[in-house]
């Protein structure tokens, strides 16, 4: 009976140093292959004013460089101002 506690034991130990830590699969990406894009809206505070922000961020996959680019929000359906409107024709929807 010890004998089978102790192959049975090993056993376990064994089998526990190879499940329950997940799988790990190294991805190999060719240079300009794949990358990863989001973009969102949020605000900062530029020249003591709050401004609205759109916000592109993008990685590479090979080198997992990062990059961010942000600009300030333009709404090109926004109520232009009397000396717009004589310069300026809106989309029409």
């Amino acid at each position: 009976m010890a004998a089978f506690a102790r192959d049975w034991a090993l056993k376990r130990q064994e089998a526990q140093k190879t499940t329950g830590r997940g799988t790990f699969v190294q991805l190999v990406f060719e240079p300009g292959e794949a990358f990863q894009f989001a973009w969102n809206e949020d605000w900062a505070v530029l020249g003591g004013e709050r401004t609205k922000l759109q916000v592109a961020r993008f990685k590479l996959s090979r080198s997992r460089a990062f990059y961010v680019r942000a600009s300030r929000f333009k709404n090109s359906y926004a109520q232009p101002t009397p000396k717009e409107s004589k310069t300026k024709k809106l989309p029409t929807a």
